[in-house]
């Protein structure tokens, strides 16, 4: 990794009250205020920080092996803690092909191996330049790192979509079983009122995916089946058929 990267110090002597940053295990990046709410990070001794551009690296020491290494994407100049190690990728190498190689199982494994310590690893820049590895042309990295990239905002668009269904389920359960009167409720009537409910829903959160929301008929199906057990013919295919204006 000496090879491909190369370490930095860039202190901030003249005390500039730049953004103030954490690296995370999960969210890499992340402003100071989130990670520790409530407290007050800024003190008289600023000028230890490091300061980060866009496309810079850094990681956490004493953390890196548990996935607190990230590179900045943010538009603005910010610091960090002198703690972590900074550096930055060399020409022949595509930055966000590097940071899908630094958060692979294999690259964590050697970050144990080639650390120091007990119970708790630390891996400074001097071993971490000592980690071999081997990497394709410029071209095929921008490659990987754009599919993989892809995936990555796909599985984002899911998780959404995933969020999104469980609010609306939540809302349907709420919404259907606050309003429908005691005893036995016609799955017409039940049918009418999740329509009604999934609309009001759907406006309410500007979703651009609507069409994804195909689960909803089983989400009805379940509350109909849960209320009226009578219908025990009713069938997915059968609600589709007798309400396609819900999908």
């Amino acid at each position: 990794l000496g090879d491909i990267t190369e370490c930095f110090n860039l202190r901030n002597k003249h005390k500039l009250q730049y953004p103030m940053y954490s690296v995370t295990n999960d969210r890499g990046f992340v402003p100071q205020t989130e990670q520790f709410e409530g407290r007050d990070m800024i003190g008289d001794d600023i000028k230890a920080y490091k300061i980060i551009g866009y496309g810079d690296f850094a990681y956490n020491p004493a953390r890196i092996n548990v996935g607190s290494i990230a590179m900045y994407k943010g538009d603005e100049t910010c610091m960090i803690s002198s703690l972590y190690v900074c550096f930055k990728a060399k020409n022949q190498i595509e930055k966000e092909w590097l940071i899908q190689l630094l958060k692979t199982h294999r690259l964590n494994l050697h970050y144990n191996i080639n650390g120091e310590g007990g119970v708790r690893v630390y891996l400074f820049y001097p071993n971490f330049a000592r980690i071999r590895v081997s990497y394709p042309s410029l071209k095929e990295q921008k490659k990987i790192a754009a599919f993989l990239n892809l995936i990555e905002k796909r599985i984002a668009l899911q998780t959404k979509i995933i969020e999104d269904l469980k609010k609306l389920k939540s809302a349907l359960y709420h919404f259907i079983f606050s309003t429908i009167n005691n005893g036995f409720t016609s799955l017409g009537e039940i049918l009418l009122l999740s329509n009604n409910v999934f609309i009001s829903f759907a406006t309410c959160l500007e979703c651009s995916f609507i069409e994804d929301l195909f689960m909803l008929p089983n989400i009805i199906l379940s509350l109909t089946m849960a209320i009226d057990t009578s219908e025990e013919d009713v069938s997915i295919n059968k609600l589709i058929i007798k309400c396609p204006h819900i999908l």
